[in-house]
């Protein structure tokens, strides 16, 4: 952005310089042409007293009964100039100039409006698997629960090898083979 005021002011500056130039060119060709102007009013009043003084001096010749040789003075040097006659025709177009340098970059331009909105991209590749997350508060405590069923004894039955579960509802079952150990001297 400070770039692009930089610039800015720059071509300003070099804008008021040319111009500036251009202006004391036309001031210089203007005093130039005037005194220019000057000189040949004064050369073209000299060459008239000249030409008056030959002229009298021709004359003179001329009354002391002297024939010059030569063409009178009056006849050989043209007298004041007369008006400016009619403008000629324009003269035949000349050649093509040469191209020019190439001029300095212009200042950016206005943003332009917004485009139209394109169609969705495609899905990204899945993310890898992030890490475990920390363990959350203990919930509270739940409702209580209902009653359930204990054991209330469990024997192993040495005649049928069977364990016998009797629960503390008081519903005998049976739960499977057992075996008694054998210890010596140990009586079942």
């Amino acid at each position: 952005m400070l770039s692009t005021k930089l610039w800015t002011i720059g071509y300003k500056i070099l804008g008021a310089l040319i111009a500036l130039m251009v202006l004391g060119a036309i001031v210089l060709v203007s005093l130039n042409n005037a005194q220019l102007r000057a000189e040949n009013q004064d050369m073209y009043a000299d060459l008239q007293a000249s030409q008056d003084n030959a002229q009298s001096l021709y004359e003179q010749l001329l009354a002391e009964g002297v024939d010059p040789e030569g063409e009178p003075p009056a006849e050989v040097v043209a007298g004041p100039a007369g008006e400016p006659g009619a403008r000629g025709p324009a003269g035949p177009t000349g050649p093509a100039g040469e191209d020019g340098l190439p001029g300095a970059p212009g200042a950016p331009g206005s943003s332009g409006s917004p485009g139209d909105v394109g169609p969705p991209g495609p899905s990204g590749a899945p993310g890898a698997k992030g890490d475990p997350g920390a363990t959350g508060p203990q919930g509270p405590q739940g409702p209580a629960g209902a009653d359930g069923r204990g054991i209330r004894s469990l024997y192993c039955d040495g005649t049928t090898g069977r364990w016998t579960v009797t629960y503390t509802d008081g519903v005998t079952a049976d739960a499977g083979a057992c075996t008694t150990p054998i210890l010596e001297g140990v009586l079942p």
